[in-house]
C-alpha cells in the first residue's frame, strides 16, 4: 500500500513537472524581468552588467526544485551521491551569485535544464512530443505578435510582458529606410527582429517535423488533434510564423531558416518528399504575397546603396576590426564570460552605451570571452554531438543546424538569458533518440 501510494505520488511529480516545462517552454521569448542591480557603462545602460531575475528563471527553478525533491524520494538513489550533486550545485548558484559571472550563472542553469529534459523524456517518452509542441505555439503566438508590431508600426511598452517601447523614429531602432521614410521590423518580445528571426526560424523547421509526423497519422499534443485536424492547425501556425519571420527583416534568420528546410527536405529522402508539398507550397505563396506586397522594403534589404544599409555593413567590418583587438590581447582564456562589451569599452572609452554591443556572431564572441581552449572543447563536444544525432536522431538536425547557422549572425543564443536557455532547450531536445515514443 505504501509503495503504491510513493508510485502515484512520483506521477503526480512527473506530470507536475512536465506541464510547468511546457509551460516553460511556451513562455520562454516573453523578457518579463526583475532588475535589481542596474548597471551603467559609457553614460547609459548597461545590459551585460546589470543583475536581473527573470519570470522565465523563477519558473525553471520551480521545475528544479520538484525535479530534485522527485530524484530524492527515489529509494533507488536515496543515498547516493547524485544527491549530493544537486546540493552542491544550488549551493553554488546561490551562494556565488554575487560574486560569479551573471552569464556562468546562465549557462549553468542551461546545463541543468538539458539534464533534466533528458531524464525526463527517458521516464515518459511521449514527454517529448508535448514540449516540442509548446515550443512549436511559443513560435505560433510571437509570429502573431510580430506581425500586428509590423502592421500597426508600433511595438508597445508592458513591464509585466517584458515589452519595451519602440517606434521607427527613434534611433537605435530596427527599422528599414526607404524614399525617405522608415519601417519598423518586427521585434516580438525579443527585444530586437534578428532574436526573435532566429526564435522564429527555429519554430518553423519544428513545425515541418511535426507536419511530416502528422502526415503519417500522429496527433498532435496540446490541440489535441487528429492526424487530419493536426494538418490543418500545423499549416496555419506555420504560415504565421513565416509570415513573422519574413517581416523580421533579418537575413541571417532566412539563411538559417533556408538551411533548415532544405537540410529536412534532404533526411527525409525522396520516397517522403511529397508528404511535404503543402506546407512548401505554402511558403512560396506566402512569399509571393507578402514580398510583393512589400517589394521595396525587401529589395531594400538585398541592396545596399541605402543609408541604414551601407551603415550596417559598415557597423559589422568595425565590429570584427574591434574583435580582432579584444582577441589579439586574450586568445587562450578570454576576456571572461560577458565581459565582452567591458572590454569594448576599454578599448573604446568614447564609445555611448547603445554602441557597446558585443560582436554579431556567437561562436568570435565565445572565442573572444572564454578563449580558443574553451572553444577547442566546444567544438570537440560538438562534433560527438552530432555524430550522435546523425546516428540516432537525424530528423532532429536541421532544428540545430537552423540554430547553429543563426549563431553566424547574432551572439542572442550565447549572450542572454533567453537566447542561452532557448539553445539549452534545443540541445536537451535533440538527444532524446528516434526510438522513443513520438521519434
Amino acid at each position: 500500500m505504501v509503495k503504491t501510494r510513493s508510485m502515484k505520488l512520483n506521477l503526480g511529480f512527473d506530470k507536475i513537472i512536465t506541464y510547468l516545462l511546457a509551460l516553460f517552454f511556451f513562455v520562454l521569448p516573453w523578457q518579463t524581468r526583475w532588475i535589481w542591480h542596474w548597471g551603467e557603462l559609457g553614460g547609459g545602460f548597461w545590459e551585460y552588467g546589470s543583475k536581473c531575475v527573470y519570470g522565465t528563471e523563477i519558473l525553471l527553478w520551480v521545475i528544479f526544485v520538484f525535479f530534485i525533491i522527485k530524484r530524492l524520494r527515489d529509494t533507488n538513489i536515496r543515498m547516493s551521491l547524485l544527491k549530493y550533486c544537486y546540493i552542491a550545485i544550488l549551493l553554488y548558484c546561490f551562494v556565488f551569485f554575487e560574486i560569479s559571472n551573471q552569464t556562468i550563472f546562465h549557462r549553468i542553469e542551461g546545463l541543468l535544464l538539458i539534464f533534466v529534459i533528458f531524464e525526463l523524456a527517458k521516464k515518459q517518452y511521449n514527454n517529448i512530443t508535448i514540449y516540442l509542441t509548446s515550443l512549436w505555439l511559443g513560435g505560433v503566438a510571437q509570429g502573431i505578435l510580430g506581425i500586428w508590431q509590423f502592421f500597426t508600426q508600433n511595438v508597445f511598452a508592458s513591464k509585466w510582458l517584458g515589452l519595451a517601447s519602440h517606434s521607427a523614429f527613434e534611433g537605435g531602432a530596427n527599422v528599414i529606410e526607404f524614399a525617405g521614410g522608415r519601417w519598423l521590423r518586427a521585434y516580438g518580445s525579443l527585444g530586437g527582429a534578428n532574436p526573435l528571426g532566429i526564435y522564429l526560424a527555429v519554430a518553423l523547421v519544428v513545425g515541418l517535423f511535426f507536419f511530416f509526423k502528422t502526415k503519417k497519422q500522429y496527433s498532435l499534443p496540446l490541440l489535441n488533434a487528429t492526424a487530419r485536424q493536426g494538418n490543418i492547425a500545423i499549416l496555419v501556425g506555420q504560415s504565421l510564423i513565416f509570415v513573422g519571420l519574413l517581416l523580421t527583416f533579418s537575413r541571417g534568420a532566412w539563411l538559417a531558416a533556408l538551411v533548415g528546410i532544405l537540410s529536412f527536405v534532404f533526411f527525409i529522402g525522396k520516397e517522403n518528399f511529397k508528404k511535404l508539398l503543402p506546407i512548401l507550397g505554402m511558403f512560396v505563396t506566402v512569399i509571393l504575397i507578402i514580398v510583393g506586397l512589400l517589394w521595396p522594403l525587401f529589395s531594400t534589404r538585398f541592396g545596399f546603396s541605402v543609408r541604414l544599409e551601407q551603415q550596417s555593413v559598415i557597423e559589422r567590418v568595425s565590429q570584427i576590426s574591434d574583435w580582432q583587438q579584444i582577441f589579439h590581447g586574450n586568445w587562450l582564456w578570454g576576456v571572461g564570460s560577458g565581459n565582452y562589451t567591458f572590454a569594448l569599452f576599454q578599448l573604446h572609452p568614447s564609445l555611448p552605451y547603445w554602441q557597446l554591443q558585443p560582436v554579431h556572431n556567437a561562436y568570435l564572441l565565445i572565442l573572444a570571452e572564454n578563449g580558443v581552449v574553451v572553444l577547442l572543447c566546444c567544438f570537440v563536444v560538438m562534433l560527438l554531438w552530432f555524430r550522435w544525432l546523425y546516428k540516432n536522431n537525424r530528423l532532429f538536425l536541421p532544428v540545430v543546424l537552423t540554430l547553429l547557422v543563426s549563431g553566424l549572425f547574432e551572439h542572442w543564443s550565447v549572450s542572454l538569458f533567453p537566447g542561452i536557455m532557448f539553445f539549452a532547450a534545443v540541445v536537451g531536445l535533440s538527444l532524446i533518440s528516434k526510438e522513443q515514443k513520438g521519434f
